[in-house]
C-alpha cells in the first residue's frame, strides 16, 4: 500500500500552493499517494523525471492521463496509477472553476 501525504493547514496550503498564472490560480496537489516503485530502479535513474500530461476538471479531478516522457517505462503504471489518487483544489478563472491542461513532472527520488 502506498503512503499519503496530506497538507495539515489548509490556509497555510493555499498560501503555499496557489500560484497565479495569466489569472488562472492553479494549485498543487492537497493530498498525494506516493507510487510504489522498485528501489534498485529509482537508484538507476535518481532524479530523473516523469512527465505526465493530463486534464484537471473543474473538480480538481486529473482526467485523460498520458505519460508523455519517462526514463524507463516500468515508472509509468505505479505514476499513473497514483495520480488518479491525487486530490487538487480546483484551478479558478476570477473565481470560477475551470479545466485545464497540465503537465506534471515527477521526479525519480527516494521515498523516505
Amino acid at each position: 500500500m502506498a503512503a499519503t501525504k496530506t497538507d495539515p493547514s489548509p490556509a497555510a496550503a493555499s498560501r503555499r500552493d496557489r500560484q497565479r498564472l495569466d489569472g488562472i490560480h492553479v494549485s498543487v496537489p492537497g493530498e498525494k499517494e506516493i507510487p510504489e516503485m522498485n528501489a534498485e530502479l529509482i537508484r538507476r535513474y535518481i532524479r530523473r523525471m516523469v512527465i505526465v500530461y493530463a486534464t484537471m476538471g473543474t473538480d480538481g479531478k486529473l482526467q485523460k492521463l498520458s505519460v508523455r516522457e519517462s526514463p524507463d517505462v516500468r515508472f509509468n503504471r505505479p505514476i499513473l496509477a497514483a495520480l488518479n489518487h491525487w486530490s487538487f483544489r480546483p484551478a479558478q478563472l476570477n473565481g470560477q472553476a475551470v479545466a485545464l491542461k497540465v503537465l506534471i513532472g515527477i521526479p525519480i527520488l527516494p521515498f523516505e
